[in-house]
């Protein structure tokens, strides 16, 4: 009920307004005058006074409000129905166009399409004429081939027999004759011969008869042979007959799928049936030279292999992998500069420092220097290298600075166990050596992973196996190491088997003071580092001293 009732007061309120709008005179004047009456009396309802007022209005104000009223609405339905009916033009004009324009876009694919099959069917068409001209001129060429081969083996097989005949016919025409007419003309030529001229005609006689065995022996041996031969022929034979016919059945496959490949790409609505036939012919034709290549007889193969047996003959036996093999054939050779080869391949020499020790221990000799550093005139090469300069190798060997070469020491450790010496100078304490039993690059391909272990030497830690064994090669430009934060051969410099970065780093720059935390070329040794300014790393197989003594060199 109060709802309904605040309703009717809310329309109430509405008509108030409109009365406002028509008769502000004599709005204000009742207002004025009933002005106290609503200052004295507390009301329930503060707008009481204004329902009442409302409530006497005339017909007339009322019947004009709602004229008006329907009036406006009237006119606004006029304007909304022109609005509707001018959007409703509108957007059956759009659609309209947006429709002609999508059907056009239809067409223009549809020829588009229709000219791109009709393209590719030429071009198929083409490319299938092509291959099927190349496996009839493929075929031909077998045929031709496997002829010619074969009548020139028959010719030479014919030619050979022809000669062995000849050579028989020949062979015969030269044999003694024995016939009984010269025998019996030699009896009876004398009565009178003598005893011993008998015994000498019957072992003329009998050495005749073994003569012609021994002959018929060597005649049967090469008959033989022969045979062989033309085994071997039929063999030959034979293979080529199979493999033509298997041309012959590739040949029936290629037309069958021809034939499937045309029939769908007649097929509507089939894309891609062409060119897959297009590819499986190609598939063919390649199988077909490659068949026709495996029927070339062996003539040009073995012509290469005599070239290259004949080169191999001109390649020295006895080429020096190392220093040490320098050393072990020529124990008296001088320190210096060596040419070998890792790989045993002569056209592939390394210039090497072989350290060939004292000439009065000659055992002590045979080190490959694969590392020199050395801080003076001499020395002063820039180490901070890229990735191919230390697989390659860099300096002049016995001219100050080198490095040997990954790939050198890959080639050189994977074939048998090497060992390796430090020899390493620190700036105020002197001379250290290290070594290991146990030295190894792999290759490339796992980045020179280092493997060393077994080490001795006056240092008192071990700082390179310890940080470096498994690790990987790096250089500034080649990122392995294991330091997130960065690269060690860009922070340190130099190529190393970084870690997360190193005890010893022997490609760094030199030390320009007795700083011994600078990032120079040192050595963790114990809880300081030692700085060094001469360094010199060499290799040899392992046991070398042991064997060359027992080899008793003199």
């Amino acid at each position: 009920m109060e709802a309904e009732r605040r309703s009717h007061r809310l329309s109430r309120v509405c008509l108030f307004l409109a009365a406002l709008v028509c008769s502000c005179p004599a709005t204000t004047t009742a207002a004025t005058t009933s002005s106290h009456a609503f200052n004295t009396t507390l009301l329930d309802d503060p707008l009481e006074p204004i329902w009442n007022r409302l409530d006497g209005l005339s017909t007339d104000i009322l019947r004009d409000f709602q004229s008006m009223v329907a009036e406006i609405v009237e006119t606004t339905s006029t304007s909304l129905e022109a609005k509707l009916q001018k959007l409703d033009t509108d957007v059956s004009t759009k659609f309209d166009a947006i429709n002609n324009n999508v059907l056009r876009k239809l067409n223009e694919v549809t020829n588009q399409t229709t000219r791109m099959d009709a393209s590719l069917r030429s071009r198929n068409t083409q490319y299938l004429t092509s291959v099927r001209q190349q496996i009839a001129a493929s075929y031909q060429e077998v045929e031709t081939v496997l002829g010619s081969k074969i009548a020139a083996l028959e010719n030479k097989v014919l030619e050979h027999i022809n000669n062995k005949i000849a050579s028989l016919m020949s062979f015969n025409l030269t044999l003694p004759q024995h016939s009984p007419s010269s025998a019996t003309s030699a009896s009876s030529s004398t009565t009178s011969s003598s005893s011993s001229t008998l015994s000498s005609s019957t072992a003329s006689t009998a050495l005749s008869a073994e003569d012609s065995q021994a002959i018929v022996n060597q005649l049967n041996a090469k008959l033989v042979a022969i045979d062989a031969k033309l085994e071997d022929l039929a063999d030959k034979v034979n293979v080529a007959t199979s493999t033509l016919s298997t041309i012959n059945l590739h040949v029936a496959k290629i037309n069958e799928r021809e034939m499937d490949a045309d029939s769908r790409a007649q097929e509507p609505g089939v894309t891609g049936g062409s060119q897959g036939g297009a590819q499986s012919c190609q598939t063919l034709v390649d199988k077909m030279s490659e068949l026709m290549d495996n029927t070339q007889l062996s003539s040009d193969v073995i012509n290469e292999l005599e070239n290259r047996l004949a080169e191999m003959s001109k390649i020295p036996t006895n080429l020096p992998r190392d220093c040490s093999d320098v050393h072990w054939y020529n124990p008296s050779s001088p320190s210096g500069v060596y040419e070998v080869f890792p790989t045993l391949d002569v056209k592939s020499s390394v210039s090497a420092w072989c350290e060939m020790g004292d000439l009065s221990q000659k055992e002590s000799g045979g080190w490959t220097v694969i590392l020199r550093r050395r801080n003076t005139t001499w020395g002063f090469v820039d180490f901070n290298r890229t990735w191919d300069d230390y697989t390659q190798g860099f300096g002049n060997p016995g001219e100050g600075e080198w490095w040997f070469s990954l790939d050198a020491l890959h080639a050189l450790t994977y074939r048998q166990p090497y060992e390796l010496r430090f020899l390493i100078r620190d700036i105020e304490q002197g001379v250290f050596e290290a070594h290991y039993n146990t030295f190894r690059v792999e290759d490339e391909g796992h980045l020179f992973r280092l493997v060393v272990d077994g080490f001795s030497g006056n240092i008192s830690q071990d700082a390179f196996k310890s940080k470096h064994h498994g690790r990987s090669f790096s250089t500034w430009d080649r990122d392995h190491d294991n330091w997130d934060k960065g690269s060690c051969a860009i922070n340190n410099g130099g190529g190393w088997w970084f870690n997360a970065c190193h005890y010893t780093t022997l490609t760094a720059p030199f030390p320009t003071s007795n700083d011994r935390d600078a990032k120079t070329i040192r050595w963790l040794n114990g809880e300081t580092w030692l700085v060094l300014d001469d360094v010199t790393v060499e290799v040899r197989p392992n046991n070398y001293a042991l064997r060359f003594n027992a080899h008793n060199f003199e």
